[in-house]
């Protein structure tokens, strides 16, 4: 049952860890189209955005024209009022030419009194016209002004100038004169008139143009407002939606850092498990050695204790035999096999030893009835003395046979034991490592046997070659001397010098093999050397590495357990209710841990809270 706890926890923590990861997957998914959505509406807002450009361009645009437009008009309004300005200068010139012929005769000042107040009159039809322009007076009323003004100087003239025919004393000339300046002086009045009543007009057109621009501007800027409140609303909408969405995705992201963080220690888990699992492994592997080196021992020594056992049994069943044999020729029982009686070809053929026991059994209460009958014949001290031998051999023979029997049973027990537990841990192995792993770890030890019956052939090699070059270098130091003998005797053809050459060769060539050796054996001493400290240095690193997370991991549940702490703190000062402050006491002394003696402090001091656990 442990050993099924033991397989089936891995696999439960595999199953949850497929599951965090299919979990994070769908976070992953959701994150992706909330990313979507999120670009969706950011693409809406640049829209949107956009067109609330393109619309201020727009009014931009339309008040620039409006502005063009007022300044056109109010060019036309000047260039009328400079044709006003030279009316009225030619008018004045010409009542003072009119003037100037007659400056001596004071009959013409009432005349040119009607001039100047002719003159008056139509610098307040300019002014008329100006307020006219300016829209401050209506034109109408304007025009019946200086209508009655024109008809009380006509009033004022006419009497004046008929008094002035009156008299004896007056010329002709001169009323002809002032008759012709008062008619000049009446069509330059019409045509002013004409000239007011026109621009009267394009004053009435101008300005219901501008007021049709203004109506048409304020529809235009009440739209405008209109539209950009909508633009606003939608805008504050978009990004509410958008803080909305943002705090939703922070939520799917603190969510998924907490399933990434629950996924990481669930990994951590179970390599911790697979390593204990590993350790395990190991310890039950060397437990397996060690219980098949005690069993073959047990083993070796069963059947060596069973070899003797049957050499024994041997021995006494030759014994016996000769015993039966003696004591048949004593009883004078004529016996040519014995063995029959005993049953020697059966107990042979007998598997169990409890039945050859209990024919043994039979046999001696034979041997004693046939005893029993032939005591009238025989001294009975004798043959008494020769039973009890025989009962005491065969008790010893029995009993031997109990040990033997009782060794093999226990040897069987110990046997049927080291195979169970045997199973047990090829169980335990098989459930603890995954074939994929175990695949691993023999390529990978197939891999080492390789590179080791390498390196062993290798190292072979080259003690190989440094024997016979020692070997070699021996012989050379040896037959040194007896070379110098014979080149003494040798003749001088060239033979020994050609001899020394090659042997030189062939020294310098070992000399080059063994250098390229040294140095290959170098090569692969410093190459193992740097991966020793590559191996040292990524222990280093990982270790550190572990710390690093280590600590990171104590800071986060320090700041997670003070943020806590913080927010239930805040809730009770923020809490007006007495009740609710009570309730919230057991989770500050839980999350403060809080002793007994605290936590009755606590208890005595506010009879009101919850009953501190």
């Amino acid at each position: 049952m442990a050993a099924e706890d033991q397989g089936a926890s891995p696999s439960s923590h595999r199953g949850e860890v497929d599951a965090l990861r299919d979990r994070v997957t769908a976070m992953r998914e959701t994150i992706e189209s909330l990313g979507n959505d999120l670009a969706g509406e950011k693409l809406k807002y640049a829209t949107l955005h956009d067109k609330v450009v393109a619309w201020k361009e727009k009014i931009k645009q339309k008040t620039l024209e409006d502005r063009l437009r007022i300044s056109q008009l109010e060019e036309e309004l000047s260039a009328v009022r400079k044709k006003h300005q030279l009316a009225t200068s030619a008018a004045q010139l010409d009542v003072q030419k009119s003037g100037g012929g007659n400056h001596h005769n004071l009959e013409s000042v009432e005349p040119q009194e009607a001039v100047h107040e002719q003159l008056m009159q139509i610098g307040k039809d300019e002014e008329a016209s100006e307020l006219l322009k300016e829209g401050r007076a209506p034109s109408q009323e304007c025009l019946r002004e200086g209508e009655e003004e024109e008809a009380l100087i006509e009033r004022k003239i006419e009497p004046k100038h008929q008094g002035a025919q009156v008299p004896e004393g007056h010329p002709f000339q001169q009323a002809a004169l002032v008759g012709s300046m008062v008619k000049e002086l009446r069509k330059a009045n019409e045509t002013l008139r004409a000239d007011l009543g026109e621009a009267s007009r394009f004053v009435e057109a101008a300005r219901s143009e501008a007021e049709q621009l203004k109506k048409g501007l304020c529809s235009t800027k009440e739209e405008d407002e209109l539209r950009i409140a909508d633009l606003r609303e939608e805008l504050d909408a978009l990004r509410c939606q958008l803080e909305n969405t943002t705090s939703k995705l922070e939520a799917e992201v603190d969510a998924n850092r907490k399933l990434f963080r629950r996924c990481n220690d669930a990994e951590e888990r179970c390599e911790h498990l697979l390593h204990e699992k590993e350790i395990d492994k190991r310890m039950y592997e060397e437990k397996l050695v060690e219980w098949r080196e005690i069993f073959q021992v047990a083993k070796a020594k069963d059947e060596s204790t069973i070899d003797e056992l049957r050499t024994s049994l041997c021995t006494s069943r030759c014994y016996l035999k000769q015993l039966c044999h003696t004591v048949l020729a004593f009883l004078g029982c004529e016996c040519d096999n014995p063995l029959e009686v005993i049953g020697d070809e059966f107990a042979e053929r007998l598997v169990n030893v409890s039945l050859f026991s209990q024919r043994l059994d039979s046999f001696r209460k034979l041997l004693v009835e046939r005893a029993k009958s032939c005591c009238v014949v025989c001294d009975a001290d004798s043959i008494l003395q020769v039973f009890e031998l025989i009962c005491s051999s065969i008790e010893g023979v029995r009993s031997e046979r109990d040990v033997a029997a009782a060794e093999l049973d226990k040897s069987r027990q110990m046997i049927s034991d080291a195979r169970s537990q045997l199973a047990l841990l090829e169980a335990k192995c098989s459930s603890l490592v995954s074939p994929d792993v175990v695949a691993g770890l023999e390529a990978r030890n197939i891999q080492l046997e390789e590179k080791c019956e390498l390196l062993r052939r290798e190292i072979k090699r080259q003690r190989e070659a440094f024997q016979r070059e020692r070997d070699l270098q021996e012989s050379m130091v040896a037959t040194a001397p007896l070379q110098g003998v014979a080149a003494a005797r040798v003749p001088s053809d060239g033979v020994f010098e050609r001899g020394m050459l090659s042997l030189a060769a062939q020294q310098s060539q070992r000399d080059n093999e063994i250098r390229q050796l040294q140095a290959n054996v170098q090569a692969l001493e410093r190459e193992n050397a740097v991966l020793r400290r590559e191996c040292d240095h990524n222990n280093s690193v990982v270790a550190q590495f572990t710390k690093e997370m280590e600590v990171l991991k104590t800071k986060e549940r320090v700041q997670l357990s003070v943020e806590y702490v913080r927010n239930v703190v805040l809730q009770y000062l923020c809490c007006s209710c007495e009740e609710m402050r009570m309730k919230m006491v057991p989770a500050i002394a839980t999350v403060l841990e809080f002793t007994a003696k605290e936590k009755r402090d606590v208890q005595s001091a506010n009879p009101q809270c919850p009953p501190l656990k």
